[in-house]
């Protein structure tokens, strides 16, 4: 006759055990839940007509956690119905009673047998996944932000910040982790009175990872185990109003310098005599001479470093920048030094054989992957950190700073900014037009500029260019102008024929001066 099992229940089991009774208590409330004693030993069963299972000792849970035993006899029968085996579900109850604590959770075990069992993602199949993706389908900047911020960079600081999630299947990860992540990151860089005193940017970008990371793990087409996603709702670093935080941390008041044109100049002259390799001394010269990202000019293809023959002068290269998001490229006409920092590029890289080395990069990966197989990717960006370092130190162009290259970017935006007026731009529309150089929407906001206006805005890229080399040039003043910075290029492998020439100068592209 079943009963309510209970403390006296449990009692009555353990008499029988001793006196080596066999006897079997049946629970009234959870259908299948027994106490079973046979030759001395009680345990706790889940019995049902077709399937039997014995999941744990009595002295496994003491009478108080009966409504726990209820719960995992539910599980079980639910586990049988869904398909699962005896040793799929015993994975699950070992995983429970291994738990740290006093209070055990069915569902955490659930969730840890399924790692096992279903292929369910941990922490770090979740991080090694997510940056596996993002860096097929993220830029490159995103990708090694975040690769950093995760924790998954080489020696990196913040690994020790994520140890409480080693291991841990991600569907058992709660908000409180994900805070914990961050808090460790803030306190390893000093709090003050519980005011974060560094490290506030390291932790809204681990949050940001975090929060993609686990967006990426909700797709229905992955089988991870997440249930929630556990960053929905995470509240925001607590930083106190802009007068308390300057009082505690005197050094936010401080804006952040950018490059001098007496600096950009020493800087680039200082660059061609140093032992670095020529590929990143000529990504960084390109950089700087443009505006762009570090990161635009390591990913260009070779093939996007055109040659043009314009016989009137106005520019040699054409440098040819994305795709964005609407796979459009945006033509970037340049100067003479850019225009030769880039052919020193290109006939560089075809110098190299493509037999042995093959590479689509302007600037190809110089490191190979493994003993004999070359690297297909693009320059490593620490080759160019390299650069920017040594120019820091004592009697270096940079000394005294912490200048890297994004403050190449900076010197550009900044300096145009103040100069604009010489190219004939109102005040207000000074940044939007040095935006047609520096970013891949070239100015444009609206939906028509976006997607309808095909003006590219050459000439006046090709004049806001020109106006920036001859401010460096002309950084120590006129009397100590080195010279035009016009360079001699060398003839590309392939000509064009005299009847390829003259077809072209009889063409209405010659006569309109298009590309």
């Amino acid at each position: 006759m079943p009963e309510y099992i209970d403390r006296k229940t449990v009692e009555k089991a353990r008499s029988a055990a001793r006196s080596r009774t066999e006897v079997t208590f049946r629970d009234s409330d959870v259908a299948g839940l027994c106490i079973r004693v046979k030759n001395g030993t009680a345990g706790w069963w889940v019995m049902t007509k077709n399937n039997k299972i014995s999941f744990a000792s009595l002295e496994s849970f003491s009478a108080d956690q009966m409504p726990l035993v209820r719960q995992i006899a539910a599980r079980i029968r639910a586990s049988w119905k869904a398909g699962r085996k005896n040793e799929d579900i015993k994975i699950m109850v070992a995983a429970l009673l291994s738990q740290p604590t006093t209070t055990l959770s069915v569902e955490a075990a659930e969730n840890v047998a399924a790692v096992k069992v279903d292929g369910a993602w941990t922490w770090e199949v979740l991080r090694d996944e997510y940056l596996a993706w993002a860096k097929i389908y993220k830029s490159d900047a995103m990708y090694s932000t975040y690769r950093s911020a995760l924790g998954a960079a080489k020696n990196s600081k913040l690994a020790t910040d994520f140890v409480h999630l080693a291991g841990k299947p991600i569907a058992n990860i709660t908000q409180l982790d994900i805070l914990g992540v961050r808090q460790n990151i803030l306190e390893r860089g000093g709090m003050i009175n519980g005011i974060p005193k560094d490290n506030v940017r390291a932790a809204e970008q681990t949050e940001n990872g975090l929060k993609a990371a686990f967006k990426f793990a909700m797709d229905p087409r992955r089988t991870t185990g997440l249930k929630m996603n556990p960053t929905l709702g995470l509240p925001s670093v607590e930083q106190p109003d802009f007068k308390k935080r300057d009082v505690v941390n005197a050094d936010d008041i401080f804006v952040r310098p950018y490059i001098s044109l007496k600096q950009l100049y020493d800087f680039l002259f200082w660059i061609p005599h140093q032992n670095f390799p020529h590929e990143a001394r000529m990504a960084v010269t390109l950089q700087a001479l443009t505006g762009q990202r570090i990161e635009t000019v390591t990913t260009t293809f070779h093939n996007q470093m055109a040659r043009t023959y314009d016989t009137r002068g106005r520019y040699d290269y054409v440098w040819y920048l994305g795709p964005d998001k609407n796979k459009l490229y945006r033509p970037l006409p340049l100067p003479s030094w850019a225009a030769w920092a880039g052919h020193a590029a290109l006939m560089r890289y075809r110098e190299r054989s493509p037999n042995k080395d093959p590479n689509n990069f302007l600037f190809p990966q110089l490191k190979k992957r493994y003993a004999h197989v070359p690297g297909n990717g693009h320059i490593s960006n620490k080759l160019v950190n390299d650069i920017f370092q040594a120019a820091r130190k004592p009697g270096g162009p940079l000394e005294g700073t912490d200048f890297a290259s994004h403050d190449l970017r900076r010197a550009f935006v900044t300096h145009m900014g103040k100069k604009g007026r010489k190219l004939g731009f109102p005040y207000d529309d000074i940044v939007s037009e040095v935006g047609k150089v520096t970013h891949k929407g070239e100015g444009k906001i609206s939906v028509i500029q976006r997607f309808y206006d095909l003006d590219t805005d050459s000439s006046l890229k090709l004049r806001m260019l020109e106006l920036w080399q001859d401010m460096i040039l002309g950084a120590h003043g006129e009397a100590k102008r080195p010279d035009d910075r016009w360079f001699e290029l060398d003839e590309p492998d392939v000509e064009w024929t005299a009847e390829q020439l003259q077809a072209y100068r009889n063409s209405d592209a010659y006569e309109y001066g298009d590309l």
